[in-house]
């Protein structure tokens, strides 16, 4: 095998490698997006009865998730000791289907990890999925 028969193997690799990542991206913003056509929360009381709701249907204890509303516009969770903090930011995608996000993201263990490589294509794809469609992956 010659450098240039090499090369061309790469650039092949390289190419479908780009065209797959690439629409797996596109996949996986357009499910976040999705997120937005759900019951929008716009207040610390709507945030407390949907996070009420869902953690009763995800079998998860209330008493260790604590819900905060309106803090920077951005939407995530985090493990702080033994009990999450479930933060949704009051943005356009503010609504029951991310907050299912973030809970399944608790059910499923995923604020115990820290590689990228698993966040973008195991947790994020199972917890957009749970959000918008309550399906348990």
């Amino acid at each position: 095998m010659d450098a240039n028969e090499i090369s061309g193997y790469l650039a092949k690799g390289l190419t479908w490698l780009s065209v797959g990542g690439g629409g797996y991206m596109v996949s996986l913003v357009g499910l976040g997006l999705a997120h937005a056509l759900s019951q929008e929360i716009n207040s610390q009381t709507e945030l407390e009865q949907v996070v009420n709701q869902e953690v009763s249907k995800l079998g998860l204890d209330r008493s260790k998730i604590k819900a905060r509303f309106g803090e920077n516009g951005i939407d995530y969770v985090v493990k702080k000791a033994d009990k999450h903090l479930l933060n949704i930011g009051g943005s356009i995608v503010s609504t029951r289907a991310t907050v299912r996000h973030e809970l399944y993201h608790i059910l499923k263990g995923d604020t115990e990890h820290k590689s990228f490589l698993r966040t973008i294509f195991l947790e994020e794809p199972r917890a957009c999925v749970y959000g918008l469609f309550k399906l348990k992956l």
